[in-house]
C-alpha cells in the first residue's frame, strides 16, 4: 500500500512460482482499493486476467467493461487498443490503477491500449503478477 501511494512508484510486480499465493494478494489488494472503508486514491481499479499474448482482445473486453465502453470481439485488437486509449486519454484526471493477473509474458500496454505510467500526468499504477 506505501509504494502504490508513492508517486516514484508507476509500475509494482509481483511474480514467483505457482501456489505462491500471488492471485490472493492482488485480489486482497483489489478488494482493498474498492472498499470504501478505505480512502480512495484512484477513481478506478481495473482487473483483467491476461492469460496469453494471444489472447489480448479477452484482456482488453474485460478491460473495457470496467470502463463501460462497449466494444466487439470482431474489432481488430488495434482498433480496440485505440478506442481504451482514447477512452483513458479523455479521462486524463483521472488517476487509476491496473491490475493484470497470470501473466507470462511481457505485456505491451501501448497494443493493449492502456498509456504507459510514464507518459500519463496524473498517476497510474500498473500491478503485474505472474
Amino acid at each position: 500500500m506505501q509504494a502504490l501511494e508513492d508517486e516514484k512508484f508507476r509500475r509494482i510486480g509481483f511474480w514467483g512460482i505457482g501456489g505462491a499465493r500471488k492471485t490472493t494478494l492482488v485480489t486482497n489488494l483489489n478488494n482493498k482499493l474498492k472498499s470504501c472503508l478505505l480512502k480512495q486514491p484512484f477513481s478506478i481499479v481495473l482487473w483483467a486476467t491476461v492469460t496469453n499474448v494471444l489472447e489480448m482482445k479477452k484482456t482488453q473486453i474485460q478491460i473495457a467493461e470496467i470502463l463501460n465502453l462497449e466494444v466487439k470481439m470482431e474489432d481488430c485488437i488495434q482498433r480496440t487498443a485505440s478506442r481504451l486509449f482514447e477512452r483513458q486519454e479523455r479521462e486524463r484526471e483521472r488517476k487509476f490503477v491496473l491490475i493484470l493477473d497470470d501473466g507470462w509474458e511481457k505485456i505491451d500496454s501501448d497494443s493493449l491500449g492502456v498509456p504507459q505510467p510514464e507518459n500519463h500526468a496524473p498517476k497510474i499504477t500498473m500491478v503485474l503478477k505472474s
